[in-house]
């Protein structure tokens, strides 16, 4: 198995078992020499940064609380 074989396997295993209404879903992915390209669920409400930087006003707690959540959830399924 090359490195490269090795990579994807790591990668697809990850995204397999990470399930989490506030993370997109991966549909496929392929790569080439330079780039990974990935089929994600459809966003239609934009990018979250963009949101963010958007609002006249910051996130409450009650409505940045799920976003920590989220991205601990993330950081605890990568280990």
């Amino acid at each position: 198995m090359s490195i490269s074989d090795a990579n994807d396997y790591l990668f697809s295993d990850f995204y397999s078992r990470l399930k989490h209404p506030a993370v997109l879903e991966l549909h496929s992915f392929c790569e080439d020499s330079n780039f990974v390209y990935m089929v994600l669920e459809l966003c239609s409400n934009g990018e979250l940064l963009r949101y963010i930087e958007e609002r006249a006003e910051p996130l409450s707690e009650s409505q940045g609380m799920p976003l920590i959540r989220c991205l601990a959830f993330c950081s605890f399924t990568v280990r």
